[in-house]
């Protein structure tokens, strides 16, 4: 399981359904924070940026394996949609900004193609300690 703390810039991981061995996935380099987050069918990671108007696909190792740069400078949250799940959309915020562009505060759809995605699943229960 990921979770983002943007005030740290990092993104942490730790096993799942249990929540044990938390650490640090990915300390987030480029002015951004991370902010929302989706994985793909190859189980790596795309997260939204906070003011780094980017997407950012990181491997389950944690490297930078792509960069999606937005037209918002604040994206939020990225989700695969679509007929296979291979098409980025995400949303963005105009909260802050001084002179917002045109997109800020938008859905916006990624121009290419860029990964199979996985069909969201609802969480069926509690976890317990």
């Amino acid at each position: 399981m990921y979770y983002s703390d943007s005030m740290q810039g990092q993104i942490f991981c730790c096993d799942y359904p249990s929540l044990d061995n938390q650490r640090i996935f990915v300390k987030v380099e480029g002015g951004g924070a991370p902010d929302g987050s989706c994985l793909d069918a190859q189980g790596y990671l795309w997260n939204a940026e906070w003011g780094g108007s980017r997407v950012v696909r990181y491997t389950n190792t944690g490297n930078v394996d792509r960069v999606i740069e937005s037209p918002s400078v604040q994206t939020t949250c990225p989700v695969l949609a679509g007929p296979s799940y291979e098409t980025l959309y995400c949303t963005s915020a105009r909260v802050g900004l001084d002179k917002p562009t045109g997109s800020d505060g938008k859905l916006i759809k990624a121009e290419t193609v860029v990964s199979a995605g996985l069909a969201e699943t609802r969480f069926a229960g509690r976890i317990s300690r």
